[in-house]
């Protein structure tokens, strides 16, 4: 017993110890840099009543019919609001996720992996046509919210709204738009683009940039397809040739979805987890998941750049947490910078932290350096990635429009060298490559290599020809000379 007393009183004064030492360390280096101020600072509300935006809309799309999706969703940020930075969305309490689907449910669905998926929309009317009607409330919320204001509430929140229900009602929507007529189909299509590039370019959050790219980027191919068909008619060519346009700086822009994994680290830092069902923080790591995967990444993407955070109290107590902060605070503001110049590296944390192993004795006494050093590095390569890839698409589009209005007396190569450099391949900084024989344009995709045009590695398009082929320009190699083809 008395053995046991002193374990516990040795316990304690370790405690004790380690407090004191944090509170020396934290003290003696408090002073926040100028690049923590720039990267704490709060994002701008873009909407004037930010209790109706549509990002409640998002968090409370699958509520049951008789409850108004707007407040189920305000309800569920409040409560986030309570535990800032530790509460996730709960999605458990009854009626707040009760209208359910999944992309399986949907036999038409496949029509989106087509190379004209507009083509197969018409051919599965029917089942579309069922879909539709087996959720109504789902396809009427979509519609509703393509007409309200959209802010991102979520800056600061671990949590993010289910993203399953509001992705299958987009492709549901258009496809049944599509399926009843040309018309319909480009004034839901116009409808759509513009209302998810407004969210794309104020997202605050990552799984909310995440889900606004792989829209954008469907919507882009429905463009592409729309373009590559040989009866378009003038009116239709030039409302898809309007929303065929690049990416601007702030639809690129990681800027706040960096800062938010900052914000989130923080409030870990500052404050004790507030306790809440594991179930909430299962459904969010889901989602994130699930979002990872429709865009083409692998599941543990947004897991890699979550901000790092000494999980133990007693290293915490024991970190030089302003310097610590300051040097993060420099790496996400050089990674800011770098998302939004198109072609720069990003920064490395180890490089900017310039930090080594020390011995034992300093780790204990001074673990600041080690924590750094150890840190895993935080991977956005795959999320600029994702966004290049979308903008490489809308590029694409814009391209398909030059080349069907192209001039007889140049070859396409010079058409599409002359566009300029807001249509060449982001991933390259060069023009996109044509192959003639194929009749198809393509970017090198994220790999920097000229595939042939192969799917898995290039995107592209097939690009409509109205020209005699004798006017065609003369077989070249498909190669961009800058261009480095893949060894097998």
């Amino acid at each position: 017993m008395q053995r046991f007393t002193r374990l516990v009183l040795l316990l304690f004064f370790t405690i004790v110890a380690v407090d004191l030492v944090g509170l020396f360390y934290s003290g003696a280096d408090d002073s926040t840099s100028t690049n923590f101020q720039t990267v704490t600072t709060a994002p701008p509300l873009s909407v004037d009543r930010p209790n109706s935006t549509g990002y409640f809309l998002f968090l409370g799309f699958a509520a049951a019919p008789s409850v108004d999706p707007i407040k189920a969703g305000f309800d569920m940020w409040l409560e986030a609001e309570s535990g800032y930075g530790h509460w996730f969305l709960d999605y458990s309490k009854e009626q707040r996720a009760e209208l359910r689907f999944t992309a399986n449910e949907v036999p038409a669905f496949d029509a989106w992996k087509e190379p004209d998926p507009i083509a197969k929309f018409t051919e599965h009317q029917e089942e579309y046509t069922a879909a539709v009607a087996r959720y109504p409330h789902l396809i009427n919320r979509y519609a509703q919210w393509l007409s309200t204001p959209f802010d991102d509430m979520g800056y600061g929140h671990p949590g993010s709204p289910r993203a399953v229900e509001l992705f299958v009602a987009h492709r549901l929507y258009l496809g049944q738009g599509f399926a009843l007529n040309a018309g319909e189909g480009l004034d839901r299509l116009e409808q759509d683009l513009s209302a998810w590039r407004t969210v794309l370019a104020s997202a605050k959050t990552l799984p909310v940039k995440v889900l606004a790219a792989s829209v954008v980027d469907d919507d882009a191919h429905l463009l592409s397809a729309l373009l590559s068909q040989p009866d378009l008619d003038r009116r239709t060519f030039q409302r898809v040739t309007t929303l065929a346009r690049p990416l601007s700086q702030e639809e690129r822009s990681l800027r706040w979805p960096i800062q938010n994994e900052f914000a989130k680290g923080l409030a870990r830092y500052e404050r004790t987890r507030v306790k809440q069902d594991p179930t909430a923080q299962e459904d969010a790591k889901n989602n994130q998941q699930w979002i990872a995967s429709t865009a083409g990444m692998t599941e543990h993407e947004f897991e890699q750049v979550a901000h790092p955070v000494p999980p133990l109290a007693i290293v915490r107590g024991l970190v030089k947490k302003q310097r610590s902060l300051n040097i993060f605070a420099a790496y996400y503001d050089s990674t800011i910078k770098a998302t939004e110049a198109p072609g720069r590296t990003l920064p490395k944390l180890h490089d900017i932290a310039n930090a080594v192993p020390g011995s034992f004795f300093d780790e204990f006494i001074n673990p600041f350096d080690n924590f750094l050093y150890r840190a895993p590095e935080p991977n956005w390569k795959p999320f600029v990635d994702r966004l290049m890839e979308t903008d490489t698409r809308l590029r694409l589009a814009a391209l398909q429009a030059v080349l069907r209005i192209a001039s007889s007396q140049q070859p396409y190569q010079a058409h599409i060298a002359k566009a300029g450099p807001n249509y060449y391949d982001p991933f390259t900084g060069l023009p996109m490559i044509w192959d003639p024989e194929e009749g198809k344009l393509y970017s090198a995709g994220k790999d920097g290599r000229d595939d042939g045009g192969e799917y898995a590695f290039d995107i592209g398009v097939q690009v409509y020809q109205p020209r005699q082929p004798s006017l065609l320009a003369p077989r070249a190699p498909r190669v961009n000379p800058a261009h480095v083809p893949r060894q097998t």
